[in-house]
C-alpha cells in the first residue's frame, strides 16, 4: 500500500491564486489542513469553468489545471470537457491517481465517471447544494451507484432520498479551524452573509429586522453580499422604514467577513435552502448566535434557533441579544479530514 494517496479533485471553480479566498473557502480550509497536518493525502485539482484563463498554476503547493470554461454553452462547453478528460489522463501518467474526487452531481461528476470508468480508478463524489433536486438534469446522466456519494448533512441526505430513492455512502460536513482573536466589542446587532438571490430570501431577512426594531429601535443591521436582488432589496428596506438601521455592504472579502463576524451579535439566516450552510460554523467559531430556517446543519440549542415563522424569528433575535457567547468550533477541521481519508480508501 502507497504511503501517500494522490487525490485528484474535479471541481467547477478553485481559488485563481492565494490571495482569492472567497472561492470555495471551506475546500481551501481543507486542502491546506490536509497538507498541514501531513494526512497521507496528496492533492491535484482540475478546475472547468474558473479562473477563466487556461492555465497551470501552483497554489499552496498543489497542482492546479484550469480549463477556463466561463460557464460558457454547448457546443463550445464540449471543449473544456475534453480538455479536462485529457488532463485527467495527462496527471494519472504522471503519477497514478488513487482516487477521482468530483464536487457537485453534474458536470463534474459526469465527465469524471466517464474518466474512472474508462481507466478503472476509484470515483467519489460529494453533493454540495441543490445539485440533489430533481431540477438537476445531471442526475439522470450519471450512474449513481457506480460511485461513493458524500453529502454535507441529514437536510441534504433527505432531499436527496426523496430524488432518487437512495441515501448517500456518507454525510460529511465541512469543517473550520479555530478562530483566534476575537473581539469583546460586538457593535453589531444583527448580520447577514450571502448571495443576494431569490434563493436566499433577504425578503423575509428584512421584514423580520422590521418586526426586532419595532421593539428595538437602535438596532444595528449589516447585509453582506452582492446579486441581482440588492436594488429590489435596498427599495424594500426603504419600504419597510428600516432603510437607516440596515447597512449594505456588497462584496466582501472572507477575511473581512470573519472581522464583522467577531463584532456581531446574532447571525440571521433566512435561506431556504442550505446543503450545510458553511456559515454557520463561521459564525458559531466567531460568538455569534444564530437564527435560521430548519436548512442544512441548523440544529436547535441554546444560542441557535430554528424557525419558519417571522415573528418567531424575531423573538428569537430579542432574546439573543441580551446574551453572549463564546467562540466554538462546531466542526473541526480534521474531523472532515478523517472522515473523507476514511471514505478514500
Amino acid at each position: 500500500m502507497k504511503d501517500i494517496k494522490h487525490i485528484l479533485i474535479v471541481t467547477p471553480g478553485f481559488p485563481a491564486d492565494e490571495s482569492d479566498d472567497t472561492c470555495m473557502p471551506y475546500l481551501q480550509t481543507y486542502l491546506k489542513e490536509a497538507a498541514r497536518i501531513n494526512s497521507g493525502l496528496r492533492f491535484t485539482v482540475i478546475a472547468l469553468q474558473y479562473p477563466y484563463e487556461s492555465r497551470n498554476y501552483t497554489w499552496n503547493r498543489i497542482q492546479v489545471f484550469s480549463c477556463g470554461g466561463r460557464n460558457r454553452p454547448f457546443p463550445l462547453r464540449f471543449y473544456y470537457w475534453r480538455k479536462a478528460l485529457n488532463q485527467l489522463s495527462h496527471f494519472h501518467q504522471k503519477e497514478k491517481i488513487d482516487v477521482v474526487h468530483s464536487f457537485w452531481l453534474s458536470e463534474c461528476t459526469y465527465l469524471a465517471q466517464k474518466w474512472t470508468t474508462s481507466n478503472n480508478v476509484r470515483h467519489i463524489a460529494t453533493a454540495m447544494g441543490q445539485d440533489v433536486l430533481p431540477e438537476n438534469k445531471y442526475l439522470k446522466r450519471i450512474n449513481l451507484d457506480s460511485l461513493s456519494i458524500a453529502v454535507l448533512s441529514k437536510f441534504q441526505n433527505e432531499e436527496m432520498r426523496t430524488t432518487v430513492g437512495k441515501d448517500a455512502d456518507e454525510i460529511i460536513s465541512f469543517g473550520m479551524t479555530k478562530r483566534d482573536n476575537q473581539s469583546n466589542k460586538r457593535s453589531i446587532d444583527v448580520l447577514g452573509v450571502g448571495s443576494l438571490i431569490k434563493l436566499k430570501n433577504y425578503e423575509q431577512f428584512l421584514k423580520v429586522v422590521a418586526l426586532v426594531l419595532k421593539a428595538k429601535p437602535e438596532l444595528k443591521v449589516v447585509l453582506i453580499g452582492d446579486g441581482p436582488e440588492l436594488e429590489n432589496l435596498k427599495l424594500l428596506a426603504e419600504t419597510l422604514g428600516i432603510k437607516d438601521c440596515v447597512s449594505f455592504l456588497g462584496h466582501v472579502t472572507r477575511k473581512d467577513v470573519l472581522d464583522l463576524m467577531t463584532k456581531a451579535k446574532v447571525l440571521l439566516h433566512t435561506s431556504t435552502f442550505e446543503s450545510q450552510g458553511f456559515v454557520f460554523n463561521e459564525a458559531i467559531a466567531s460568538g455569534m448566535a444564530v437564527v435560521a430556517r430548519k436548512v442544512g446543519i441548523a440544529s436547535e440549542s441554546e444560542r441557535w434557533k430554528v424557525s419558519e415563522s417571522g415573528a418567531d424569528m424575531a423573538g428569537s433575535i430579542l432574546s439573543l441579544l441580551e446574551k453572549n457567547y463564546e467562540p466554538e468550533t462546531l466542526i473541526p477541521i480534521q474531523q472532515t479530514i478523517e472522515a473523507y481519508k476514511k471514505l478514500y480508501g
